[in-house]
């Protein structure tokens, strides 16, 4: 039977992070089990016929100085070769009317790009809304805080398509930054002003590795020993008592922590805990990649988001815009990945999805005339986004503490079901954190303190 101070289940971006940490600290064994062949896990890159795609539209970003050293030892210095810098230039493509308009993003900053009569709308609805009962969840959180013009023409169908539950099952205590505010004399001013506002939020401005985001994560595991690193392998039981996991290769490892970035759920149920799946719901998420051979009509959009029923997927991302590595010949091929949710709540038929996309492709105008399609990449997670349901948080805080009494850590995008800190950043600091908690007891603040770590810039930890 082999021996290690810390079991890690999953070479994810926190998995990652918790090697990473645990092999900088001296006398410390680790063992990272992974079930895919490469490390990354929904942020790895995958490619066909000459064209590369990661698992959902991941740009760089980040909050804290400790990941960016990492990502920069491992691939390069941003300023270097292997990165590229872009602007975001993002769009909502939605019908108005007769019209299909391009509202830059964020949508409810620049309603002047809309018919006048659901301009009018929309700040109608900024003026008028009522705001003396406090939102009980995220549906009325979007109504309380852009009326029912905005809410009705965006929010309310948008957040949908991306979630793929009814909202009033959702909880707000997640938004933070990743739903721009707006009050009635901003709206008002941006539209007599006649400017577009377009440089909201962290991802403004963001960095890609030149060869795919899948390239950060293969760099950072080669900069670890190869011996702790065991892929094509998952974890069949769990021993809580005993502190033993038996893997699918037959292996039998004990161990003095685990840090676990496996689903809560699918964890509580490997060591005999029944998890309340009202609290710890996910929807899936549908990924398709089109490549073309022909010229690109999406200018240098980076990413588009799309509210309206008829069009399967809630976002685009022009991965040719990327980086020129994404095509075979960026002179003669672009490509477009698309995302489309699902859910009990959001069925998708599997059987026409990609034909449905390609159409719908067509219809808004993201495939030029004379293109020709060469390749189609689609695969699906299960588990794609970990919904914030009424009662999560909490809920999660106290499993994990229950956990804990195990040597049980569970961490990373759901491992702690927490939406807000899922970046590829505050997965990473998850992990690292959890380690420095099992041997120090220090206070894992991007679990605990979300809305503080993502409202600066942490340099209180080097890598």
């Amino acid at each position: 039977m082999e021996s290690v101070d810390f079991l890690i289940i999953g070479g994810g971006v926190c998995g990652i992070g918790a090697a990473t940490r645990t092999n900088q600290i001296s006398k410390k064994t680790w063992l990272m089990v992974e079930k895919q062949d490469r490390p990354g896990g929904l942020s790895r890159t995958v490619s066909r016929d000459g064209f590369s795609m990661d698992y959902g539209g991941h740009v760089l970003f980040s909050h804290a100085q400790y990941f960016d050293d990492l990502v920069q030892k491992a691939v390069g210095p941003y300023e270097g070769d292997n990165w590229l810098s872009h602007k975001r230039i993002s769009h909502v493509i939605m019908e108005d009317g007769s019209e299909v308009r391009k509202v830059p993003y964020p949508f409810q900053k620049n309603l002047k790009f809309l018919s006048d009569k659901s301009m009018k709308e929309c700040l109608r609805g900024l003026i008028d809304r009522d705001q003396r009962v406090e939102p009980k969840n995220f549906k009325s959180w979007i109504l309380y805080n852009f009326g029912k013009g905005i809410s009705d023409k965006f929010m309310l169908k948008y957040n949908f398509k991306v979630w793929a539950y009814p909202l009033e099952m959702m909880s707000h205590d997640w938004v933070s930054d990743r739903v721009a505010k707006i009050d009635a004399y901003e709206a008002v001013k941006n539209v007599l002003e006649d400017q577009e506002n377009s440089q909201w939020g962290p991802n403004n401005m963001f960095n890609y590795p030149l060869k795919g985001t899948g390239e950060i994560y293969s760099k950072i595991a080669d900069l670890l020993p190869s011996k702790n690193q065991l892929y094509n392998t998952s974890v069949d039981t769990i021993d809580k008592e005993n502190k033993t996991a038996t893997l699918s290769n037959g292996t039998q490892v004990k161990y003095n922590f685990l840090i676990s970035t496996m689903p809560l759920d699918i964890l509580m149920g490997k060591v005999d805990m029944e998890p309340d799946m009202t609290k710890l719901r996910h929807s899936s998420t549908n990924v398709i990649l089109f490549g073309f051979e022909g010229k690109s009509p999406n200018g240098d959009s980076c990413w588009m988001y799309f509210p309206d029923d008829d069009v399967p997927f809630y976002r685009s991302t022009v991965f040719s815009n990327y980086s020129p590595e994404n095509t075979p010949d960026p002179d003669r091929y672009y490509s477009i990945m698309l995302e489309v949710s699902e859910s009990e709540y959001k069925p998708v038929d599997q059987d026409t999805l990609v034909e449905e996309c390609l159409q719908a492709c067509k219809k808004m105008g993201l495939v030029s005339d004379g293109s020709t399609l060469v390749t189609t990449i689609k695969d699906r997670a299960e588990y794609g986004y970990p919904t914030p349901s009424l009662g999560t948080r909490r809920y999660v805080r106290q499993t994990r503490k229950e956990l804990k009494k195990s040597g049980i850590y569970s961490s990373g995008r759901f491992g702690a079901y927490m939406y807000s800190i899922s970046n590829q950043d505050g997965s990473l600091m998850q992990g690292v954190q959890s380690v420095d908690n099992a041997l120090y007891g220090a206070t894992e603040s991007w679990i605990e303190t979300p809305e503080f770590e993502t409202g600066r810039y942490g340099t209180d930890m080097n890598y």
